[in-house]
C-alpha cells in the first residue's frame, strides 16, 4: 500500500495508506447498468482513492462525493435499496436506549426506527420521496447535510448512526 498525504476525515491522522485507487467512469457505469443513475456530476476526477487510516481503523474515499436527492430518489427504484431488515440495525440497537438522543445520517425511510427504542429520534435524509414515506411514519426528518445540521446541533445527540453513508 502506498502512502499519501491525506488526512483521516474522522480522526484527522496523517497515518493514512492507499488501498486502492478506482476509476470514475467504471463507478459512474456500474451505476447506469445496475440503478439507471447518472452519478457523473459527483466526481471532480478521473479516480477516487480507497484510505485506511492507521490510526482509528476508517476506510474512506478521497475525494469525497456526496450524492442528492435526485440520486437517492433514483436509487430507491432499485429492488432492495431499502432493507426492512438490516444485521447493522440489530448490531446498533445494542448501544442504544431509550434515553437516548438519537441522530441517523442518511436514514432513508427511517427503517432503524423499527429495532430501536429512544428518547428522540432525528434523520437527514436527502431523498424527497424518503422523507415522505419517513415523516408518515412520525418521524422527524429533514433534508439537510450533516455539516449544515451539526453547526446548529453541537453536542446535542447521545447517539449518531449512519449506515451505508461513508
Amino acid at each position: 500500500m502506498e502512502k499519501l498525504s491525506t488526512n483521516c476525515i474522522l480522526c484527522e491522522s496523517i497515518s493514512t495508506k492507499l488501498i486502492e485507487t478506482i476509476n470514475t467512469r467504471a463507478i459512474a457505469s456500474l451505476y447506469r447498468k445496475r440503478a439507471n443513475a447518472d452519478v457523473t456530476r459527483f466526481f471532480f476526477s478521473p479516480e477516487i482513492n480507497l484510505m485506511n487510516c492507521e490510526n482509528c481503523g476508517l476506510k474512506f474515499y478521497t475525494p469525497q462525493a456526496a450524492g442528492d436527492g435526485e440520486f437517492y430518489n433514483k436509487l430507491q427504484n432499485y429492488k432492495g435499496y431499502y432493507l426492512k431488515e438490516k444485521a447493522e440495525f440489530q448490531e446498533a440497537s445494542k448501544y442504544i436506549s431509550n434515553t437516548d438522543d438519537v441522530l441517523e445520517i442518511g436514514c432513508g425511510e427511517g427503517l432503524l426506527t423499527n429495532y430501536i427504542s429512544y428518547k428522540t429520534y432525528t434523520g437527514l435524509e436527502f431523498s424527497d420521496k424518503a422523507i415522505i414515506t419517513a415523516t408518515g411514519k412520525g418521524l422527524k426528518v429533514t433534508n439537510e447535510s450533516i455539516e449544515v445540521h451539526a453547526i446548529k446541533n453541537a453536542n446535542k445527540y447521545d447517539v449518531v448512526c449512519y449506515f451505508q453513508v461513508l
